[in-house]
């Protein structure tokens, strides 16, 4: 009996300090008005101070207005409101505040340290670099799917060996239904094996002036040429997996198949708004040297529309004609 009772205690005890942590934890994520009105404050700064289109941020203070003077909420929370509200506003797919539970370093804008790189690059090995399969199908099909573009610097060794184990295909899928971006340098990279020499990729656009990227001359693996190049696409393709659709298309290196993409094309940086919240902010535009526009609020409509689940197939019915 006094053993059952001292249990019986013990639980209870536990039950209350869990009860307490969770709660302790609760508080730790509970932000009041002036907290949410810091961080729009912030938000508000920092896009007016590096966002791509000045003009559209003049006057956004008064048109997001102010928290509840009653009602807080919690920082999640208020990082998807935030974002909506943005994104609303500025008709910007990419604008987003995201919450960390983690302080974020004070000096974002720093160049990363030797161990920092590593560790990105290790991070970056362990994911595959965002390379989830590579195979050949039946009638010697090459078939890639890439999930999202890992920086260069640590993609381009397995890009090269996928593009040489695939060298001998009689026709590619590029499948990026489910590439929902990354660092539009490794698709200029990856475009470089389809064509001979050099073209103008795209031109990004800032306040501070245009950047041309043009394909590369000397890469590391086997280029693929004068061969059919098909891309897959899905609602989920956004950003730099929209761009290398977009600028294959345009330059007549690829059949787009699938759907219509989701409609994300300028390119930005995370930055740090307070020790917890962050905000990427759009700081070019993407311009096609072909179109002299792009992709943002449009997508991309596939040459050949079907659904994502069907796009494999309907691809692989037009590489065997």
């Amino acid at each position: 009996m006094a053993l059952d009772t001292f249990r019986s205690r013990g639980l209870l005890l536990c039950s209350l300090l869990t009860l307490g942590i969770a709660a302790a934890w609760w508080c730790d994520l509970l932000l009041f008005p002036s907290q949410r009105q810091a961080i729009t404050a912030a938000a508000i700064a920092e896009l007016q101070n590096s966002y791509v289109f000045p003009g559209r941020v003049a006057n956004l203070k008064s048109e997001l207005g102010e928290p509840s003077p009653w009602l807080p909420t919690l920082a999640p929370v208020e990082a998807i409101l935030l974002s909506r509200r943005l994104q609303e506003l500025l008709s910007d797919r990419h604008l987003r505040v995201g919450y960390s539970l983690a302080p974020l370093p004070a000096d974002d804008d720093r160049p990363p340290t030797r161990d920092e790189i590593q560790q990105e690059r290790a991070t970056e090995a362990a994911d595959g670099f965002g390379i989830v399969e590579v195979k050949f199908l039946p009638k010697n099909v090459g078939y890639v799917e890439l999930r999202r573009f890992a920086p260069p610097e640590f993609s381009a060794d397995a890009i090269a060996n996928l593009m040489n184990r695939l060298s001998g295909a009689s026709a590619l899928m590029l499948d990026l239904r489910q590439n929902r971006g990354g660092d539009p340098r490794t698709g200029v990279l990856l475009a470089s094996y389809f064509f001979e020499n050099p073209v103008h990729w795209v031109t990004l656009r800032s306040r501070n002036g245009s950047e041309e990227l043009w394909t590369a001359t000397d890469l590391p693996g086997r280029r693929f040429l004068d061969k059919p190049v098909f891309v897959l696409t899905s609602r989920r393709t956004f950003s730099a997996g929209e761009g290398f659709a977009y600028h294959m298309r345009n330059l007549r290196r690829a059949t787009i198949v699938g759907e219509r993409t989701a409609g994300g094309a300028n390119p930005g940086i995370r930055k740090r708004l307070t020790s917890h919240f962050w905000l990427f902010v759009p700081t070019a535009r993407a311009v096609s040297p072909v179109t002299g526009t792009n992709w943002e609020g449009l997508g991309i409509i596939p040459d050949v529309e079907t659904d994502a689940s069907d796009a494999l197939n309907a691809a692989l019915r037009l590489a065997s004609r």
